[in-house]
């Protein structure tokens, strides 16, 4: 059923690959979900639309646009929900609707910039928000003391105000990743007024 929560639940199979056995398996099973979405794109209509409004980066917030010298630092906000996951599933919308069965990230990325679908420009810039947000990431999950309560909150004010500009650039971009795929994906210009 295309209802927007098991679309969104769904979405992490997309990501399978071999990692034993016999990989022809899992060949054939990217060969038939790629036929698929070939003869189904109202799917990948739907599909795009409900995993890019699933999840926003924050960057359209006011705080995120003062001036530096208002001293205002925007909200704490959950990293992996509002920056790496949105990033992660627009790069899996555009794979999946051009064939593409690599499953990292910035694999998909170079394959999706090889075959033309998307400029050098934007590519470069989504390498450097993912390093970026990554790297943040990774020293916030270090620091955790407490393994079974995982918490991917990133607050700004303990950034210093080089981090903060470029925390707010890789947003900036992720955001804009997110209108070029919906473009890309559906035909249309704009994600609708509710998503942004």
């Amino acid at each position: 059923k295309a209802d927007a929560k098991q679309l969104l639940e769904a979405s992490i199979y997309f990501d399978f690959r071999c990692i034993y056995g016999n990989q022809n398996h899992a060949i054939q099973l990217w060969d038939k979900l790629f036929e698929y979405i070939s003869m189904n794109q109202f799917f990948m209509k739907e599909f795009a639309q409900n995993i890019l409004e699933a999840s926003r980066p924050p960057i359209k917030k006011w705080a995120w646009h003062l001036p530096e010298w208002f001293n205002v630092k925007p909200a704490p906000f959950d990293i992996k929900r509002e920056a790496t996951a949105p990033l992660d599933a627009a790069m899996r919308v555009l794979a999946l609707q051009h064939g593409i069965s690599v499953t990292h990230t910035l694999e998909r990325l170079e394959k999706i910039m090889e075959q033309g679908y998307i400029s050098k420009s934007l590519a470069d810039e989504v390498k450097k928000a993912f390093d970026f947000i990554m790297r943040l990431r990774f020293r916030l999950e270090f620091n955790m003391k407490d393994e079974k309560n995982i918490n991917h909150e990133i607050d700004p004010k303990t950034l210093i105000p080089l981090q903060v500009r470029n925390l707010k650039d890789a947003l900036k971009t992720i955001y804009e990743l997110q209108d070029y795929v919906y473009k890309h994906v559906t035909g249309y210009h704009r994600i609708p007024w509710a998503m942004r």
